[in-house]
């Protein structure tokens, strides 16, 4: 959160003390708010005129009710849509705060979530560091999946505390019906739901409350109405009603707004900051709504590249607004000269996000993940430009899918190869997830699908890099196939869906690729790095978590090196770290290669840079420090050291673009205190004062739909 926004938030009353999220699941529109004289006296006549109603709430998710929790208690798009259930699958969870948990810590006291779904006792907690959970409580368990809805109601209003700030409570009876085929059972289910929530308000609704109902997704809309899980509109398309405590009363708003909107706007109301949402704050159903931020100051997910002559790109996202679906931005800056005026590009798209660049060989290349209107779901928009960016080539659509794609990463190369990489995020037992990767050329973009068979299992977080010896290889994290089928009673050698590893793929673009798998352990392994040294040796980067529970283990780094081009890797070794330390990154350059990654203690997160040196990554700097949030990292090699760019904040998300001026050698020096010389005179032009902790970074801070601006300081 910005200073000054914290300054009022001290000061003002937060409109509500608690919030429920109450979702009756699995209703399709036609049973529900469009036919509301039949099913929902009580939300429609009773309880609409008191609150705001949205319809359509979009889900543009996953539409399964494991993920789209995930997905509205988190405010942004999961990296896992869509994977089965286990029992005790304690670490199949986000990876960034839940609203209960950032209210709890905001507040005090925590979270209750409760329903007859087993995929409800993991949407709680998170496994971000710093964010243990506290009192949130899951409710929800294998033995909640057999009770009636009236059995759930009656447990949560015994076990319902007074330091419950967030509730989610799923009324599940009528999606079990629907997939039964049971049709009197689904429609009764949607009656008692209506009866349930107006009980429950006014039998524990106080003026400080305020009560989301809504649905996590639809159903088909013909003759297979049991199902859903597609990206036909009747799953899609879901409605939201509002009221209680600073919601405006007696407001229809038609501003399509999705499910991941609604824990920031929770986080709003409650007065709790929320740094890692991607969601908006829903202004217009609010009493007291922030405002509405400029567009340069609402930039997200930032990626750099740098091309033969020095030049570094950068990209990053406009965030939405209400009226305004956001859009994608790019600038430069020449070796030795200051940042050009952001750009706008991709403003024809629909929900444009997840932005990468590209340089080599005289060409740029870029990428995107975009909402297909024409076809409802998820795609991957490439273009290339040949003269520095100053013309692009007609945008290309790679690909699509029912579900949203792990973000595209791309790499370029002397050769003017660049690829995009990404995983088909549906899987099921019978049918894995396949990996998805397109290769460049100034002219072409080039398909290659990876079939996993029964290696592997729900591939994510895909990056890649250009090796001179090997290609184009990328590295990814799975689920081994002899951890992916459920557990059998009594069998303690399987643990689930719990163990992840990491795999290299080899030789796309050039026939038939091969999978390496880089580790095999029972603990679990996420966000990877690669890159290749200037020596030609491959080095892997990861976050390890040990401990198959959630209250067990905590993150901590690793590396591993391959000097035969990926094809066998060394022993892992583990990263000495002050703090918890996870999303590493890294960059090969002239003068070595570097590792940057985000350090926790508590509420405070630190970007600290590594040398990495015989295979070994030692700690030499801290690049800044937080007590929000850090996320979503790049950094490019260029002549005078490293340039970084990542998304900080609090309350919310904020573009932050740093450049560490001391020369690489400076930096390499080991210091006690963790920080380096002060800068040369201002290279790049673009002085400002101050720098921060020696090192140069400008500092920018600002708020989105919030409160008035702090600029401490800003970059060219």
């Amino acid at each position: 959160m910005t200073l000054l926004w914290l300054s009022v938030a001290l000061a003002a009353d937060p409109a509500a003390d608690r919030v429920f999220f109450l979702v009756i699941d699995g209703m399709r529109d036609e049973e529900g708010v469009l036919g509301t004289d039949t099913n929902l006296p009580h939300l429609w006549d009773e309880l609409r005129p008191t609150g705001a109603y949205a319809f359509p709430l979009q889900n543009r998710d996953a539409t399964l009710t494991d993920a789209a929790h995930r997905s509205i208690m988190a405010g942004r798009r999961g990296p896992m849509p869509g994977l089965p259930w286990y029992p005790g699958r304690d670490l199949q969870r986000v990876w960034s705060p839940t609203l209960a948990e950032v209210v709890g810590n905001a507040r005090g006291g925590g979270g209750y979530v409760i329903g007859n779904t087993v995929f409800l006792d993991s949407q709680g907690r998170s496994l971000a560091p710093g964010y243990r959970g506290g009192t949130i409580r899951e409710a929800s368990t294998e033995a909640n999946s057999t009770a009636s809805d009236d059995d759930i109601y009656a447990q949560l209003l015994a076990e319902l505390g007074a330091d419950d700030r967030v509730v989610l409570y799923n009324i599940h009876e009528a999606d079990k019906s629907g997939h039964a085929d049971k049709w009197d059972g689904y429609i009764a289910g949607l009656q008692r739901a209506d009866s349930i929530v107006d009980d429950l308000v006014h039998r524990v609704g106080t003026a400080r409350d305020t009560f989301f109902v809504f649905s996590d997704h639809g159903r088909h809309r013909d003759e297979t109405w049991m199902g859903h899980g597609d990206d036909c509109t009747g799953c899609r398309q879901s409605w939201l009603l509002a009221f209680g405590a600073g919601i405006r009363a007696g407001v229809e708003v038609s501003t399509a707004p999705e499910i991941i909107d609604l824990a920031p706007t929770a986080a709003w109301l409650t007065g709790a900051p929320m740094p890692s949402t991607r969601g908006r704050v829903l202004a217009e159903i609010l009493v007291d709504p922030p405002a509405e931020p400029a567009d340069a100051d609402a930039l997200v997910e930032p990626a750099l590249a740098v091309d033969g002559a020095g030049t570094t790109f950068e990209v990053a996202r406009r965030l939405p607004h209400a009226a305004d679906d956001g859009a994608l931005v790019m600038r430069s800056r020449p070796a030795g000269g200051g940042w050009t005026a952001w750009t706008t590009f991709a403003e024809e798209a629909d929900s444009p996000e997840m932005p990468s660049i590209a340089a080599g060989g005289g060409v740029l290349w870029r990428a995107w993940r975009t909402w297909q209107i024409d076809t409802g779901n998820w795609g991957i928009v490439g273009e290339a430009s040949a003269d520095g960016g100053t013309t692009w080539a007609s945008p290309v659509r790679l690909a699509r899918a029912v579900q949203y794609y792990e973000a595209p990463r791309l790499v370029g190369a002397d050769a003017g190869f660049a690829a995009t990489w990404w995983a088909d995020a549906r899987a099921s037992a019978d049918a894995p997830a396949t990996l998805h990767t397109y290769a460049g050329t100034a002219t072409a973009w080039i398909e290659s699908e990876v079939d996993p068979g029964d290696v592997f299992h729900a591939p994510t977080e895909p990056t890649s890099v250009y090796s001179t010896s090997a290609g184009p290889l990328t590295l990814f994290a799975a689920i081994p196939s002899e951890h992916y089928d459920p557990p059998q009673d009594g069998d303690t050698t399987n643990p689930g869906d719990q163990d992840r590893d990491l795999w290299l793929l080899r030789g796309v673009g050039t026939g038939s690729p091969g999978v390496v798998r880089v580790t095999q352990t029972d603990d679990v392994e996420y966000w990877p790095a690669l890159t290749e040294s200037p020596e030609g040796q491959l080095v892997a980067a990861w976050a390890h978590r040990a401990g198959p529970k959630l209250a067990d283990g905590a993150w901590d780094l690793r590396l591993a090196t391959s000097a035969d081009h990926g094809v066998t890797w060394s022993d892992t070794v583990a990263v000495e770290s002050p703090a918890e330390a996870w999303k590493p990154v890294l960059v090969s350059g002239p003068e070595g290669t570097w590792m940057v990654a985000v350090e926790v203690e508590g509420a405070t997160q630190t970007l600290a840079a590594y040398a990495v040196v015989d295979g070994k990554a030692e700690r030499r700097a801290t690049l800044a420090t937080s007590t929000g949030w850090i996320d979503e990292l790049s950094a490019v090699a260029v002549a005078d050291g490293l340039q970084v760019a990542w998304t900080d904040g609090v309350d919310t998300n904020v573009h932050h673009i740093g450049d560490v001026l001391a020369p690489w050698a400076s930096l390499a020096a080991k210091e006690d205190t963790g920080k380096t010389p002060a800068p040369p005179d201002d290279p790049c032009g673009c002085s400002h004062g101050s720098g921060l902790l020696g090192l140069g970074l400008p500092l920018l801070w600002v708020r989105r739909r919030r409160a008035p601006t702090l600029v401490v300081a800003r970059d060219g």
